[in-house]
């Protein structure tokens, strides 16, 4: 959709200025049509592999324990949920809280253990290293949801529906370490990084007391 948009506005200078606002027009309700499918996208996600009893789930509800065990710095680099803790050893923190006995966790085989990446950022990390974290994400998707609310540049859409993958994808899956995610990521923090400065409304001198005689 976010590539429509853009390769839409690039041909808009081509054409006159009434197919432009049509072509605008039409991404625009494009965009507004999918906001209900990633919203559902994410709330399954958050259903499936944070509250439901599978390993993913399991991993947050024990990422969630250790940080509040280790507050507020967690328990360390390469202790939960990364890859020396099933390859260089097998961290004891799987066996203290159980993970150890559902399988995809174990010692034998212990693939699940690196399908996450929050549990593993709050965990070793604890909740300062989490907040830094999800904290980043949040700054980028509010000055894209700023920029969107004053024009809703193509820019902004991009933006904004790159940040959405990241974050919903990054909810059940590891997206931060893996080669495809690294890229969209890349992308939601270019896309934030080229978008126009937010304009800024200005007040005249005699504003307020033109209002206040206004109100009288």
């Amino acid at each position: 959709m976010a590539l429509l948009i853009l390769l839409g506005r690039l041909w808009s200078k081509r054409v006159t200025q009434k197919y432009a606002l049509v072509i605008t027009a039409a991404s625009f309700v494009g965009v507004l049509g999918a906001i209900p499918t990633v919203l559902q996208v994410m709330d399954d996600r958050v259903t499936a592999y944070v509250v439901d009893t599978s390993v993913r789930g399991l991993m947050y509800e024990s990422s969630l324990e250790l940080a509040r065990q280790r507050a507020p710095f967690g328990t360390g680099a390469g202790t939960f949920g990364s890859q020396p803790t099933r390859t260089l050893y097998f961290s004891p923190l799987y066996h203290s809280t159980g993970l150890s006995e559902h399988y995809g966790a174990n010692e034998i085989y212990s693939d699940y253990l690196m399908d996450t990446w929050w549990p593993k950022i709050l965990a070793e990390a604890g909740f300062a290293g989490f907040a830094l974290y999800a904290g980043f994400l949040l700054l980028m998707l509010v000055r894209a949801i700023k920029v969107f609310r004053s024009s809703a540049s193509s820019e902004a859409v991009f933006a904004l529906i790159t940040g959405a993958t990241v974050v919903s994808s990054s909810i059940g899956s590891a997206l931060f370490t893996s080669d495809v995610g690294l890229l969209l990521v890349a992308a939601f923090c270019t896309a934030v990084a080229v978008l126009p400065p937010t304009p800024k409304v200005r007040r005249l001198p005699n504003q307020d007391h033109l209002t206040m005689r206004a109100s009288l």
